[in-house]
């Protein structure tokens, strides 16, 4: 019966405790039906009808926006796009190379308008974020040695 009733119900049949009845059903490892589930609560806890969908958009750690489009060749494995990079995607009417990187011209991670993304390569995005920087000579020395470092393993 725990499978297809509620811990409420299945407390006033059995005169115990909602407690009583998840402790117990957790001791012998049952499992509540997931259509059941879904039915006791009154609603999905997935896609659209879960309470806390946000329309298939969510913003990762680095502030760039993340889309859902599951089937996409971009998508991570949970089905998530990089907007900006989606956006450039459909722009060009192609999927983008590993090495193409899309710049957000006015640095706003979260302006994804066509007019405000450049696409760069990844040597040209990386001088134009550091060009001018004021580095120490110890700094300058390590970025060298690394460089030349990832030019041995690629020869």
């Amino acid at each position: 019966m725990y499978p297809y009733l509620s811990n409420e119900d299945l407390s006033k049949i059995f005169n115990r405790s909602i407690g009583s009845i998840q402790h117990k059903a957790t001791r012998i490892k049952l499992k509540k039906d997931k259509e059941v589930n879904s039915i006791i609560r009154g609603k999905s806890r997935e896609g659209e009808k879960c309470c806390n969908w946000k329309g298939g958009r969510k913003v990762n750690k680095k502030g760039h926006v993340l889309i859902l489009k599951k089937n996409h060749p971009l998508a991570d494995i949970n089905g998530y796009v990089l907007e900006h990079r989606y956006v450039m995607c459909e722009h060009l009417g192609r999927i983008l190379e590993p090495n193409e990187i899309v710049h957000h011209i006015n640095e706003i991670k979260t302006d994804n308008r066509i007019e405000n993304l450049k696409l760069m390569s990844n040597s040209e995005h990386t001088i134009l974020h550091h060009t001018g920087a004021k580095r120490s000579k110890l700094t300058k020395l390590n970025i060298s040695i690394a460089a030349k470092n990832r030019r041995k393993k690629v020869g």
